[in-house]
């Protein structure tokens, strides 16, 4: 489950904190997905497996092509296997 995450507009990076149930030590599929306003999107930051516990990243403001975004609102999605949130 994610936090707010700040700063927000991100000028030049942003932090993204959140949060993943432990049930049993099992391994979790997550995805974390930015879009810009427009609803495109713009780079995935992680994909893949993870286990419980707390999580902090850093969003550099890039595109998967690794070219520097504008300043401005993007939206954070994150998704595992029993939850969906924007």
């Amino acid at each position: 489950m994610p936090y707010s995450n700040y700063p927000n507009p991100f000028n030049p990076e942003i932090t993204i904190r959140f949060d993943v149930p432990m049930l049993n030590g099992e391994l979790k599929n997550i995805k974390l997905i930015i879009y810009n306003s427009l609803g495109q999107l713009v780079n995935t930051l992680y994909e893949g497996q993870i286990s419980g516990g707390k999580y902090e990243m850093k969003w550099n403001g890039t595109n998967s092509a690794g070219m520097n975004q504008l300043s401005g609102v993007y939206f954070l999605n994150f998704q595992s296997e029993q939850f969906v949130q924007t």
